[in-house]
């Protein structure tokens, strides 16, 4: 995390596919998977929020002082604050997760679950969103973003239905079968008393 946020602010908008300039990214979002699902220390707990807060504003005071200039790091400010700030937003909702399954948030649970997809193609497909939503908005401002989003969604869902899709974890059907106990010893029929009859 630490080489790809130096790797980040010396080129700011180079891309050479390898990802390293995302890897701090990444990296935070692995650190919110075990904040939430895997971490239960409350000390360690304190310690992760305390150290994405102090990411936060650390980058956000960067980012405000470098912000209109040509520098690399004020480029890299924004991204760190942009992800620092929505982990956190990540972390202080998570006992929200409950409402999700309102139907009213059902739309926003279909786009998570196409998301991975939607990053791995919006940037391959730029310019046909652009080219699609220009031939029918016509310029206009709102309709040609509506497009343009709306084109992104619907290649990603397709990507994700024939290429994602196929090697995700399927659910286990039918009743859980139980491990075979040990052999039971079968019950003596206790002695008869001496003295008496059989």
């Amino acid at each position: 995390m630490a080489a790809s946020l130096v790797w980040r602010c010396i080129f700011p908008q180079t891309y050479f596919g390898f990802f390293l300039e995302l890897w701090f990214h990444f990296g935070i979002g692995a650190v919110v998977y075990y904040r939430l699902c895997v971490i239960t220390a409350p000390r360690i707990r304190m310690l992760i929020d305390g150290l994405i807060v102090g990411c936060t504003v650390g980058a956000a005071i960067i980012w405000g002082l470098t912000a209109g200039t040509n520098a690399p790091v004020a480029n890299c400010a924004m991204g760190l604050t942009v992800v620092s700030a929505f982990s956190l937003f990540l972390i202080v909702t998570r006992r929200l997760d409950g409402v999700m399954k309102w139907r009213l948030f059902r739309p926003l649970m279909l786009l998570g679950l196409i998301s991975y997809s939607l990053y791995l193609t919006h940037q391959f497909n730029m310019n046909v969103a652009q080219s699609v939503a220009q031939k029918i908005a016509h310029g206009y401002v709102v309709p040609n973003a509506i497009i343009q989003l709306a084109t992104y969604i619907g290649i990603a869902a397709i990507f994700w239905y024939f290429c994602e899709r196929p090697f995700l974890n399927r659910p286990l059907r039918g009743p859980a079968v139980e491990a075979p106990s040990a052999p039971k010893e079968p019950a003596t029929q206790p002695a008869p008393a001496s003295g008496s009859q059989a």
